[in-house]
């Protein structure tokens, strides 16, 4: 499914497409300047935090961060496993957004959009 499809079906980034309440893990540049941040993996989830650290940049969710270009995939992998220990995840999917979630989550909710949408073409 590409991100047009999506978007055809009203899901238009990586939070529409996890749905309240499911995991997902999503990349976040580096960013320059005044206010820089180190690029980092963010696990997600919409309508709760994902950490208990009170005082960080982004207190409601866990990031693994990414000093290095080498670390990407090794981080990516450890925020998996770390998703896994903590919700049970085991079968990840890359969306058309670039974030990694539950293949059975991304496929419940695209089926729910397309539903939605068949029964507003009826009205």
């Amino acid at each position: 499914m590409t991100r047009k499809q999506l978007n055809d079906l009203k899901i238009y980034n990586a939070w529409e497409c996890a749905g309240h309440g499911n995991v997902y893990i999503n990349y976040h540049p580096a960013e320059h300047g005044r206010l820089a941040r180190y690029a980092c993996w963010v696990v997600v989830r919409p309508g709760y935090r994902t950490t208990d650290k009170g005082h960080t940049r982004n207190p409601d969710h866990r990031e693994f961060t990414v000093t290095r270009r080498e670390d990407k995939q090794p981080l990516l992998e450890a925020a998996m496993a770390w998703c896994t220990e903590q919700y049970g995840i085991t079968d990840w999917f890359k969306t058309p957004y670039g974030s990694w979630m539950s293949k059975a989550v991304f496929d419940a909710n695209v089926k729910a959009a397309q539903e939605t949408l068949l029964a507003e073409e009826l009205r």
